[in-house]
């Protein structure tokens, strides 16, 4: 039986109310006001991640949704092979497909699943070269760290790396 995400006492935990501490500045609603300046930078000290950092941003239309490109693609400097490779975030579409061909009763069955997730990362994010299932036999051949750094930089893009979660956590905490 797999392990739980989250150990019931972890759920049932009740955990302190955040209370904004003296020196922040909060008005009468308890909101931070942080404004950003003409260049659109936030005051010094404040970080995009903070939960009120964005509040005058707006809520985004369909229209401005379907015409942003988070999983834009980017050069990646490899240099253990002093090239570049071309990489983009895949999408949640990508996700779930990347999921289902990982949760089959075969790759359950004979241990594979973890094979067969950064496999098909690797294929689905890699755009230069292809991202194909000989490129991927190709590269499996090479330095280790070079794959890693291909499949750290996707997941990044794709806002599922460690370092994206920790964003996130800070930016919207668990209560």
């Amino acid at each position: 039986m797999p392990q739980p995400l989250f150990p019931q006492d972890v759920i049932d935990k009740d955990f302190p109310e955040d209370e904004p501490e003296e020196d922040e500045d909060y008005d009468d609603d308890g909101e931070d006001d942080y404004d950003e300046d003409e260049n659109g930078e936030l005051p010094p000290g404040i970080s995009p991640d903070d939960p009120h950092a964005h509040d005058d941003a707006g809520i985004i239309t369909l229209e401005e949704l379907n015409e942003v490109d988070d999983t834009a693609e980017e050069k990646l400097y490899i240099e253990e092979w002093g090239k570049n490779v071309v990489v983009k975030g895949i999408s949640m579409e990508e996700l779930k497909y990347i999921r289902r061909k990982a949760n089959t009763k075969q790759a359950r069955v004979s241990g594979m699943r973890r094979d067969i997730t950064e496999r098909e990362l690797i294929i689905a994010g890699l755009v230069s070269p292809p991202g194909n299932l000989q490129t991927y036999n190709i590269l499996v051949q090479k330095s280790a760290g070079a794959v890693a750094k291909i499949a750290n930089r996707i997941l990044d893009k794709s806002g599922m790396s460690d370092d994206a979660e920790k964003k996130r956590e800070r930016r919207f905490p668990r209560r």
